[in-house]
């Protein structure tokens, strides 16, 4: 009894630590001033049960059921054609996560291909250690790559890494190698941009 109540406790704090993310994601992409001269705004859950029409665009309808809501959590919006730009996942951790980001960019693209959604990935790469002083990336590096950096190239339109979120938060320094899909966090702004504006 006390192993499942040690595991329940994990996930609570696993998911109120997500959740934390996801806030500083969102907040920082919003108070950028490039975002807001170009009129892009990020979305929650909560903001797009406000913004029917956007909400409708990007709703999956199945068979006998429809997605409740968007399960990767943030979605960047063209506030001058109401357009949807991407999809945002907000991971602290991959920790076996990787899969299910990688689905729904599959099920996304697959289910709503006249949107011409981006799908990506943010995370501080809080590494595959047991020991915090002996931090390891979750991407490998460019000659030695997860599996997850594999994958994530091929299926994801970018990964943006914060390792400044990683010392801040976490108090881990750690220094992502990144490349030409693995991108440091700051250059989503201008990739948001350009998505934009049809480059």
């Amino acid at each position: 009894m006390e192993k499942l109540e040690s595991v329940r406790s994990h996930q609570s704090n696993a998911n109120k630590e997500g959740k934390k993310f996801e806030i500083y994601v969102k907040t920082r992409l919003n108070n950028d001033n490039h975002l807001v001269k170009n009129r892009i705004r990020i979305l929650d859950n909560k903001d797009l049960n406000e913004d029917l029409a956007l909400k409708n665009r990007t709703m999956v309808r199945l068979r006998n059921y429809v997605l409740p809501q968007n399960p990767l959590h943030l979605i960047a919006k063209d506030s001058d054609t109401g357009n949807p730009l991407a999809l945002i996942c907000c991971k602290v951790s991959l920790h076996g996560r990787i899969p299910e980001t990688l689905f729904y960019s599959w099920f996304y693209k697959t289910y709503l291909k006249k949107e011409k959604l981006n799908v990506v990935l943010v995370t501080p790469d809080k590494g595959r250690q047991s020991k915090p002083d002996e931090w390891r990336s979750e991407w490998g590096s460019q000659l030695l790559p997860t599996q997850c950096r594999i994958l994530a190239e091929h299926f994801l339109d970018g990964v943006y890494i914060d390792n400044n979120y990683l010392k801040e938060r976490f108090g881990v320094i750690g220094n992502t190698q990144l490349d030409n899909d693995l991108h440091s966090f700051s250059t989503l702004v201008d990739h948001l941009i350009s998505w934009k504006r049809g480059d």
